[in-house]
């Protein structure tokens, strides 16, 4: 089975050197994404998402973090600007290369995914601007909130109903909860 998670995390854009950001990850340790303890989106963008309660925890030990690192820093927290939406395959061991995935995930974008693992893109998903990361469990994909909705029923448009599961924290508009 399939199943295809929108959920709620933490994100925070850390914006610094790229000898600072690797500092920052040495310092905070393992975070949600265990390659990198976070994601790099640029040579100087370094983003921690984490599942917390409290985002302004997690700003809060960044910006002190690199503020002994590096003064002219910046911290932002995306939380609010981003939906998260987890791709996995239950029935793969192997979760990152499962055919199934892939070939989901693939039906919405106009580029091929890569074959190595893990990888990063930044790319259009059901012609959306997102970011798309292959994880140790499966592919974590980030789109702009305001397009949740919209990325959802697209989404729900290629999923087979029989073998994949989608779990959205509310039903597209209009529509009622799977």
């Amino acid at each position: 089975m399939l199943e295809i998670r929108q959920e709620s995390v933490a994100i925070v854009a850390c914006h610094a050197t790229s000898g600072a950001l690797r500092e920052l990850e040495k310092r905070l340790g393992k975070g949600e994404y265990s390659a990198s303890n976070g994601f790099w989106i640029a040579p100087d963008e370094l983003w921690r998402v984490e599942v917390v309660q409290q985002e302004s925890a997690l700003v809060r030990r960044c910006e002190e973090v690199l503020a002994t690192i590096e003064p002219a820093t910046l911290v932002v927290d995306a939380s609010d600007g981003w939906a998260l939406f987890r791709f996995r395959d239950e029935e793969k061991a192997e979760r990152v290369g499962s055919r199934r995935l892939l070939a989901l995930v693939s039906q919405l974008m106009e580029i091929a995914l890569p074959e190595t693992r893990p990888f990063f893109l930044q790319c259009a998903f059901a012609d959306v601007p997102g970011k798309l990361l292959s994880t140790d469990a499966g592919l974590d994909l980030f789109v702009p909130s305001p397009f949740a909705d919209f990325v959802a029923r697209r989404i729900r448009d290629v999923a087979d109903p029989v073998t994949t599961r989608l779990v959205l924290r509310k039903p597209p508009s209009g529509e009622s909860a799977s």
